[in-house]
C-alpha cells in the first residue's frame, strides 16, 4: 500500500521536478487504521507543502512508521498513547539506533551554527496535533496550540509580521495552563496578537519559575507579593536571560491584573511596584551612514528586483518595515499631486505622504511586474505562496541578511552590517533632524502621533551632538591652550 506523490497536489502544482516512483510506502505502518490514518493526513500536506518539504517528511514519515512497528505492534490510532509518552519512547528508539537526537544546523543568513532537535521529533507533534483535531481547522480551549484562524473571533495580526499562533504546551502545571488560557482569550479581543504574544511569554517564564522552585504552587489566585519579590531577585541576580526586564514585567503585570479581573482577585491588580522596573536609560540609536548606504546600495544588484525595490522604497519613505510591505496599489493618489494615503498597520492611522516621480517610477515598476507574475493583486509586493497576502517580513530580513553575510557587507568600524530594516527609519529621521526642521514637522513627515519620539532621532545628528557638547570641548581647549607652550613649540 503506497501513497506515490503523482497523487497529490504538490505534484500536480509542478509534475516535471518529481520522480513519478516516489512515494510514502503505508506498509510499514503496523495496522490498517494507521495506515488510514496516515493516507489522510498525507494527503492533506501534500495540499500545503512544496514538494521538497513533502520529500524531507517522506523520511520522517518512514523512520517514525518503523519506530511504531517495533515498539507499539498494535497500536489503532496515535493518540491512544499521551504524546509525551511518545516523545519519550520515540528518543530511546533513536538512541537505540544510532541516531541523533539534535543536529547541528547552518543558514545561509546566521553565520553562526545552531543545534535543531531531530526532524522526526516534530513530524511526530504534528501528526498527533491533526489526528488531535488541533490541526488548526477547530477551536478549543482544552488545545495546547492556539492556531488564530481557527478562534471564533477576529484577531488583531499584522498582516506582515504577527504571531500565527499561541503555544500553551511549555506551561507545566494545568490548573496555571487553564487559568493563562482564560487571561489569553480575554486579551486577544482587547489587544493585538503581538501583545498578547509577548504576555504569554511573560507568564510562562513565571510558570517555568515556579515549577522549579515552588512544586507546590498550582493557583494564580495565590500568587503574592512574597513570590514576586523572590522571581524578581531571581530574574535581576541570575536569570541572565537579558540585560533589560523592563519590557516584559510590564507584560507580566497586564496578565496579573488580567487575572486579578477574571477571578476577581484585586491583590493581583496591585502587586508591582514603581521600582520593580529599571529605569529605563536614554536609548542611543544607531543608523546607517552615508558610507554604509551606499555599499548597501551598490550590492542591491545580487537582490532580485522586488526586494530591491522594497529596501529602497522603505528607505526613501522613511515607513516602519510593516508599513512598507503593506502598501497597496490604491494607496497610490495622483490627484492633485502625487502622494501615498497609508493606513500605518501599528497605530490603525493613515498617513500622508508625497511622493516625487523617481518613487513613483519605483512603485510603478513593482506594480508591473507583480501584475504580470501573480496577475492584478491588492498588494504591490506579494507573498510567493499566497499572491493575496502581502510578502512576510521575514522574507524581506532573511534576504537582506543573506546579503550582508554573502558579500561581507561591513559597517564603517569594519564590523559586519547590522541587517535591520528599522534602521532605515532611524536614518530617515535623523536626516530630517540635519535639515533643521522643527520638531512638529519631523513628527508629521514621520508619522508618529506626537513629538515625543523626535528627542531619540536628534541625538543622532552630529549638528545636535556637536551644540550639545560644545561647552565640555571649549574647557578641554581652554586648559590645553593654557599649558600647550610647555609641550607644544
Amino acid at each position: 500500500m503506497k501513497l506515490y506523490f503523482t497523487d497529490l497536489m504538490c505534484f500536480q502544482k509542478n509534475p516535471a521536478n518529481i520522480p513519478c516512483k516516489q512515494a510514502f510506502n503505508l506498509d510499514r505502518l503496523p495496522t490498517l487504521s494507521l495506515k488510514n490514518d496516515f493516507a489522510a493526513y498525507i494527503f492533506d500536506r501534500g495540499c500545503t507543502l512544496s514538494y521538497s518539504s513533502l520529500r524531507t517528511e517522506c523520511v520522517q514519515f518512514h523512520t517514525l512508521s518503523d519506530f511504531l512497528s517495533e515498539e507499539y505492534p498494535y497500536l489503532t490510532s496515535l493518540t491512544n498513547v499521551p504524546l509525551d509518552t511518545l516523545q519519550g519512547s520515540l528518543k530511546r528508539w533513536l538512541l537505540t539506533k544510532g541516531l541523533a537526537l539534535s543536529y547541528k544546523t547552518s543558514h545561509p543568513d546566521r553565520k553562526k551554527e545552531t543545534y535543531g532537535d531531530n526532524p522526526i521529533l516534530h513530524f511526530l507533534t504534528n501528526a498527533y496535533g491533526y489526528f488531535e483535531g488541533n490541526d488548526g481547522t477547530s477551536f478549543s480551549k482544552d488545545h495546547d496550540i492556539w492556531q488564530f484562524e481557527s478562534l471564533p473571533f477576529p484577531v488583531n495580526v499584522s498582516p506582515v509580521n504577527g504571531p500565527k499562533s499561541l503555544n500553551f504546551s511549555k506551561i507545566a502545571q494545568p490548573t496555571l495552563k487553564e487559568q493563562s488560557k482564560e487571561a489569553v482569550y480575554y486579551r486577544l479581543k482587547r489587544a493585538s496578537a503581538a501583545t498578547v504574544s509577548a504576555e504569554l511569554y511573560a507568564i510562562r517564564k513565571l510558570c517555568e519559575f515556579l515549577h522549579t522552585s515552588h512544586e507546590d504552587f498550582t493557583d494564580f489566585t495565590q500568587f503574592n507579593r512574597a513570590l514576586l519579590e523572590e522571581y524578581l531577585s531571581y530574574l535581576y541576580l541570575e536569570a541572565g536571560r537579558k540585560k533589560n526586564y523592563t519590557s516584559e514585567l510590564s507584560h507580566l503585570k497586564t496578565a496579573l491584573e488580567t487575572l486579578g479581573k477574571l477571578y476577581e482577585c484585586e491583590h493581583l491588580k496591585a502587586l508591582f511596584l514603581p521600582t520593580d522596573f529599571s529605569k529605563k536609560k536614554l536609548p542611543v540609536f544607531t543608523f546607517y551612514s552615508d558610507a554604509e548606504l551606499s555599499r548597501l546600495h551598490e550590492a542591491y544588484r545580487f537582490l532580485d528586483k522586488q526586494t530591491a525595490r522594497i529596501l529602497l522604497l522603505h528607505e526613501l519613505l522613511g515607513l516602519r518595515i510593516s508599513d512598507t510591505l503593506t502598501l497597496k496599489v490604491t494607496d497610490i493618489i495622483m490627484e492633485p499631486k502625487p502622494h501615498l494615503k497609508i493606513l500605518q498597520q501599528k497605530t490603525g492611522n493613515y498617513l500622508k505622504k508625497s511622493i516625487n516621480n523617481d518613487i513613483l517610477l519605483l512603485l510603478n515598476a513593482s506594480i508591473k511586474e507583480t501584475y504580470e507574475t501573480y496577475g492584478e493583486q491588492e498588494y504591490i509586493f506579494v507573498c510567493d505562496k499566497d499572491p493575496n497576502s502581502p510578502i512576510p517580513y521575514k522574507t524581506v530580513y532573511y534576504r537582506l541578511q543573506v546579503l550582508i553575510n554573502t558579500h561581507d557587507l561591513k559597517d564603517d568600524h569594519g564590523n559586519p552590517l547590522t541587517a535591520g530594516t528599522h534602521i532605515f527609519r532611524r536614518t530617515y529621521g535623523k536626516k530630517l533632524c540635519d535639515l533643521n526642521l522643527d520638531d512638529v514637522t519631523i513628527a508629521s513627515v514621520i508619522g508618529h502621533h506626537g513629538t515625543g519620539s523626535v528627542a531619540n532621532y536628534r541625538r543622532m545628528s552630529s549638528k545636535v551632538l556637536a551644540a550639545n557638547t560644545k561647552t565640555v570641548i571649549d574647557k578641554r581647549n581652554d586648559k590645553i591652550h593654557k599649558y600647550r607652550k610647555g609641550w607644544m613649540k
